[in-house]
């Protein structure tokens, strides 16, 4: 469930939470629309004033930006130094 969808349930502003999670009324727009999304932080902040779990906050991941840490071993990408 999106941002706005939770907020909207839960009967409160985007003034209001952009408040209570200490972001512009801008930034939570951002978020709403999914332009940007917010830090683990404030999506922490968002899921406590929601009453949501934070999961909820960010949605699950497309098919396609899916990756599975054998593929990264594969690509190389779990390599350190």
């Amino acid at each position: 469930m999106a941002i706005k969808d939770i907020r909207k349930r839960a009967g409160i502003t985007r003034a209001f939470l952009a408040r209570a999670v200490g972001v512009s009324e801008r930034t939570m727009g951002n978020w709403e629309r999914g332009h940007t999304e917010p830090s683990i932080s404030h999506a922490y902040r968002l899921a406590v004033t929601l009453g949501c779990d934070i999961s909820d906050i960010f949605p699950p991941p497309k098919k396609s930006e899916s990756v599975s840490v054998g593929e990264c071993l594969t690509r190389g990408e779990g390599e350190s130094g």
